[in-house]
């Protein structure tokens, strides 16, 4: 069981959808990663989300999920989209975001 913790919400860049990285290290005296994959965000909460401060003060262009490669890729044989609930109304009181990942250690 692995459990992590954002304060904020990744921001984006131009060519690549809104994702992060994680790096799984399953021995403890070992520290090179045994599992690297990249969590990605449903378009819609994206999009929430880019409306409020400091999101809406990027000037790079939005790399949507439908064109993004290495989701594409992702996706073929896991799914790397977080679940979440907004925390009030909408995105702007906050996220509870979380994801499950199976890691085969053997």
């Amino acid at each position: 069981m692995h459990n992590f913790k954002w304060n904020i919400f990744p921001g984006h860049y131009t060519g690549r959808a809104t994702h992060i990285h994680d790096g799984t290290i399953t021995w403890i005296h070992n520290s090179r990663s045994s599992h690297v994959e990249q969590i990605f965000f449903d378009q819609d909460l994206i999009s929430a989300i880019k409306k409020n401060a400091p999101y809406n003060t990027n000037t790079q262009e939005l790399t949507k999920n439908s064109v993004d490669s290495i989701l594409e890729t992702e996706a073929d044989t896991t799914d790397p989209f977080v679940e979440y609930v907004y925390l009030g109304k909408d995105a702007s009181n906050g996220i509870f975001a979380w994801i499950s990942i199976r890691v085969n250690a053997a």
